[in-house]
Formats: C-alpha cells, structure tokens, sequence
C-alpha cells in the first residue's frame, strides 16, 4: 500500500497496487495511466480529504450506469471508501469493488 499526500500519476508498471491518501492535509489527485486491458488499481480514503482518480483525455471510468466524460473524474470524501478499477480495453476504466460514496 502506497500513501500520497499530493497529486500523483500512477504508472502502468504499477497495476495492482493499492494507493490511500494517508497523511494528506488537502484533497488529491490520483492520475490513471492511458488504458491498457487489464491494468487494475486500488484506492483508499483514508481520511475525509477529497481523494480523486481521473483518467487520461480518451479515456473514460465506469461506476455501474454511471460514466465519466473523457478525461473524467470519480471522487470519495469518505474515510474508509474504497474502489478498484481495471481496464478493460484501451479507452474504459470499470469498477469491479466499491465501499462507501464515489461521485462521477
């Protein structure tokens, strides 16, 4: 597990790492790699500051019906969410686990 307490681009060499926002003063920003089919990352709020996950421009995230525009964002502000995404394809983000509130 990998805390961040300030913006950062997730590498693809990454995929299935688990990431929080421990220790963070201010909400962040966790930037996705372009998709690549079966890319998956994991995300915990840790505390109540705003923890973002956006995709790169192209590229979209998928919360059951819900899907961002290209580029989008999906938000927690909730201590104790979680969500992990994988790639399905060179374009979409889906949501396979989800605790708590996430926003598109």
């Amino acid at each position: 597990v990998t805390a961040k307490t300030t913006d950062y681009t997730v590498l693809s060499s990454q995929t299935g790492d688990y990431f929080t926002n421990e220790g963070a003063t201010t909400g962040i920003t966790f930037n996705l790699p372009t998709a690549i089919r079966n890319l998956s990352y994991s995300f915990i709020a840790e505390n109540s500051n705003t923890i973002n996950i956006t995709a790169t421009s192209g590229n979209t995230i998928t919360n059951g019906l819900n899907v961002t525009t290209s580029g989008g964002t999906i938000s927690s502000v909730d201590s104790g969410s979680t969500i992990t995404l994988v790639a399905i394809n060179s374009t979409k983000w889906i949501t396979t686990s989800i605790i708590g509130t996430w926003v598109i």
